[in-house]
C-alpha cells in the first residue's frame, strides 16, 4: 500500500507555492486533454476541461468536470496539481464501478489519485504560507 503522506511531503515545496521550478505547463496541460480524450472514448464520459488563464495563483492548473447528461455521474471534477502528478477525484457517482474505472484510466497514465480523507486532514507540512488542509494545499487557490 501506497504512504500517501510520504508522497505529499516529497512534493511538497517551502519556496514554491504554486507549482515547482520544473514543472511543464504545457506538457502537463497536454496530458490531462488526453486523459479527456480517454474518458470519453473509454467510457463514453463528458468532461469540460478548465485550465490556462482560467486558473491562476493556485496549486492546481487543470480541471474536468462532468457535463450534464453523464448518466452515470453527476457533478465529478477530476483536479490536476501542479506538484507530482497528484490528483483529486470529487463529487458523487451513479455507478460505484465508474469511480474505479476512472481511477484505473489516471494511474495507468501515470497519476496518483490522493485519498480524500487524507486531503481533508490539516496540512503540517514545509510551506509557512500554506493554512488549512492538504487539499488547500495541492487542490486549490491560494
Amino acid at each position: 500500500m501506497r504512504n500517501y503522506i510520504e508522497l505529499l511531503l516529497k512534493f511538497d515545496d517551502e519556496i514554491n507555492d504554486e507549482s515547482p521550478k520544473d514543472f511543464d505547463h504545457r506538457l502537463s496541460t497536454e496530458r490531462v486533454l488526453k486523459i479527456q480524450s480517454i474518458l470519453k472514448d473509454d467510457l463514453n464520459l463528458e468532461f469540460e476541461f478548465e485550465g490556462n488563464e482560467e486558473i491562476q495563483d493556485a496549486s492546481f492548473f487543470a480541471e474536468l468536470k462532468s457535463l450534464p447528461g453523464n448518466s452515470m455521474i453527476s457533478r465529478v471534477s477530476i483536479t490536476f496539481s501542479c506538484f507530482g502528478d497528484l490528483v483529486n477525484i470529487s463529487g458523487e457517482y451513479c455507478d460505484t464501478c465508474l469511480y474505479e474505472q476512472i481511477d484505473n484510466i489516471l494511474t495507468k497514465n501515470g497519476y496518483v489519485i490522493i485519498p480524500k480523507k487524507l486531503l481533508d486532514t490539516e496540512y503540517n507540512g514545509k510551506s509557512p504560507y500554506i493554512k488549512g488542509t492538504w487539499a488547500d494545499r495541492y487542490f486549490n487557490y491560494l
